[in-house]
């Protein structure tokens, strides 16, 4: 038999032929090939809620430590799925509006914000009941762990919420995404400043304006963090966009002018920045921002990125018309393929590394109420600073949070 995951499998679907060839000593030689069927990188599909209506269209999926999928979706319920493609425990009602943000994997259940204004806990015990941590009276758009695994939610309405359900100041603006954190410090986006925060001994964020930042420009896309602790930060100028890093002490230095972008950025372990862009296109740039490539255009507008190592596909690539591409190190197409049907938009991704460490099991969750999950040739790029949306597989948002060992 032939381990058929050993050999290069440039493709996400194709018919597959084995040739044997055999040779005597004298020369002679003859050749037999046979058709072992198609192969396809697609594990299984899963419909969340079968039969239901409306459908419910899944938010960003997280992953836990057993590599259960899991995500909220805008029935207002939580949905854990295991990498066979069965349910790890019955779906959970959590609140009562959409569940468009991000969960984040914390130490004792998962973290939840609601379009409702509130922030949850499930807790990991299947029997304990879901506990309403905070009522912050508008959509919260995402929640980012300290380094003591402490939350800070961010909230639409231009205010940031402890886990003690205290309040930062009130901003002018809104707030567009999840915050992310830098150890003990979280930085959350609010029109064209990022403000950094860390908790007082009475749970309430307080801003260090020193190390805060003011940009000519709108905030565009999440924040990621590299490994000098820089903020990458992407603003929209109208016609383009600007790659900006910012200094632990605040200081913001413009490093390139990319297209507009249409999510965040990653960070390879190389120092190159990778930024998704309104052009249907990736472009890479250097640590100081010199041009490395930007890639042909993709069948629709891509997210971020899943950054991989172990493999020649070293970004893999959902975008908002269902399609899933595979670029390698220079940006080139290594494959394609219409994952969910056309124009139903894929949501942020994430991964679990399989038995033996050559591939990983992606899950894609689309707007038609599924999850998609797709073998992939590597693992998360440990060595990367940023290597997908959130950060990590558990979505904390936070630079110091360890990626899954190899």
């Amino acid at each position: 038999s032939l381990a058929l995951g050993s050999w290069p499998f440039a493709a996400f679907e194709r018919a597959v032929e084995v040739t044997v060839e055999a040779q005597d000593g004298a020369g002679n030689g003859v050749s037999a090939a046979r058709s072992v069927g198609t192969v396809t990188r697609l594990r299984w599909v899963v419909e969340l809620a079968p039969g239901a209506a409306p459908i419910p269209v899944p938010g960003a999926v997280a992953v836990d430590g057993q590599g259960t999928a899991i995500l909220g979706a805008s029935d207002a319920r939580l949905y854990f799925i295991g990498s066979d493609g069965a349910a790890r425990r019955p779906a959970v009602a959590v609140g009562a509006g959409a569940l468009a943000a991000p969960v984040v994997v914390g130490a004792t259940g998962v973290w939840v914000p609601s379009d409702d204004g509130k922030v949850y806990r499930v807790p990991s015990d299947a029997a304990a009941g879901v506990e309403m941590v905070c009522d912050t009276g508008a959509a919260v758009r995402g929640v980012a762990l300290d380094s003591v695994g402490e939350p800070l939610a961010s909230v639409s309405l231009g205010v940031f919420y402890s886990g003690r359900c205290r309040n930062s100041p009130i901003y002018a603006g809104d707030v567009l995404y999840q915050p992310v954190a830098r150890g003990l410090i979280y930085f959350g986006s609010e029109g064209n400043t990022i403000h950094a925060l860390s908790q007082n001994a009475q749970g309430i964020p307080v801003e260090d304006s020193a190390a805060s930042a003011s940009l000519s420009a709108p905030i565009a896309a999440p924040l990621a963090i590299r490994s000098s602790g820089d903020l990458i930060a992407l603003t929209n100028l109208g016609t383009t966009g600007s790659l900006l890093s910012i200094s632990p002490t605040g200081t913001p230095t413009p490093l390139a002018t990319t297209d507009v972008p249409s999510d965040g950025p990653v960070v390879l372990s190389s120092g190159d920045l990778v930024v998704p862009e309104k052009g249907k296109t990736l472009s890479a740039w250097s640590a100081t921002g010199a041009f490395r490539w930007r890639s042909a255009a993709l069948p629709g507008l891509p997210l971020t990125p899943l950054v991989l190592a172990g493999g020649a596909d070293q970004l893999l690539v959902a975008d908002a018309r269902g399609n899933l591409t595979a670029l390698d190190a220079a940006g080139q197409l290594r494959w394609t393929t219409q994952l969910a049907p056309a124009a139903i938009p894929l949501r942020p991704p994430n991964l679990v590394a399989l038995p033996g460490g050559a591939h990983s099991l992606g899950y894609f969750p689309a707007a038609n109420g599924r999850l998609y999950a797709v073998i992939l040739d590597g693992r998360l790029d440990g060595a990367a600073p940023w290597p997908k949306a959130f950060h990590d597989p558990r979505n904390t948002g936070n630079a110091a949070t360890a990626q899954p060992a190899p």
